[in-house]
């Protein structure tokens, strides 16, 4: 499926990953004559980043021990953060304790 676009600038969102191949035509108005050039585009999904994470203990004298985790500027470059997955290691077990998935940062 080829898509056209007359306009000077322009942009597009692709709805998959992968590589595409791109022609651009540029013609002149004065004498009529174009020129083409090919190339390709390749489309990734890149990771979500965070710049850190904020940790603050509730009430340490408490059993189990509350602690609230939240992230500090996270953003995803070519689209929406969907969900959160939080869990935990404990030194006595390598496998993530108890997951949690949220909507929010927090």
């Amino acid at each position: 499926m080829f898509k056209f676009f007359t306009q000077k600038n322009f942009s597009y969102q692709f709805d998959e990953t992968g590589c595409f191949p791109v022609k651009l035509t540029v013609k002149s108005t004065k004498n009529g004559k174009s020129h083409s050039s090919d190339t390709w585009i390749k489309v990734e999904n890149l990771k979500p980043t965070l710049n850190s994470l904020n940790v603050q203990v509730l009430d340490e004298s408490t059993d189990p021990v509350i602690v609230n985790v939240s992230t500090q500027w996270a953003q995803d470059r070519d689209g929406i953060i969907q969900s959160y997955l939080w869990y935990y290691y404990t030194d006595g077990d390598s496998e993530p304790q108890d997951f949690k998935s949220t909507t929010t940062s927090k």
